[in-house]
């Protein structure tokens, strides 16, 4: 079984180099995710002033949002509309679940993060960071980070998710 996963990294630095070794070390370093490989293509990197540089970004966030949505729809599903319910929900599929709801809301990175903006260690980009942008394109870069893991579907769970082990 082969993973690929996807991230938009919003970087804020000087070149396209620089910015695509932060999200390399960033990886490299991260405890709570893990790929076998890393590949970062500077040539798939955007510049602040580039067009498609905030359109990008809209998308990836879209992205978080609707697994935000379908993991919300899960829960519910399982039972639990109400935050109070939330106090008896048992260990299991449906806790990490939550766990995984909660790292994408709070800014921890996760294999379902389609966006993060190391900026602002956030899944989102605010107000005042893109008026920053707005101002100072050439200090910010959105580099395109795939991540890949092979083996066993076993295998994958501990090396994509360490903090569930």
């Amino acid at each position: 079984m082969n993973v690929e996963v996807v991230h938009e990294f919003l970087v804020k630095g000087g070149d396209v180099g620089e910015c695509c070794r932060r999200v390399e070390t960033f990886l490299e370093k991260n405890l709570l995710l893990r790929y076998q490989e890393v590949e970062v293509d500077p040539a798939r990197c955007l510049r602040g002033d580039d067009p498609d540089f905030f359109p990008r970004i809209a998308a990836a966030e879209e992205e978080v949002r609707r697994v935000i949505k379908r993991l919300l729809d899960e829960l519910v599903a399982a039972g639990f509309s109400r935050t109070a319910e939330l106090a008896s929900l048992d260990q299991g599929y449906i806790s990490k679940t939550l766990h995984t709801v909660v790292h994408l809301l709070d800014g921890f990175i996760g294999i379902d993060s389609a966006f993060y903006n190391l900026a602002d260690d956030s899944h989102r980009l605010g107000r005042e960071r893109a008026e920053q942008i707005k101002k100072s394109p050439e200090g910010y870069h959105l580099v395109r980070a795939r991540g890949r893991c092979h083996g066993s579907s076993a295998d994958l769970t501990g090396l994509l998710r360490h903090f569930e082990q």
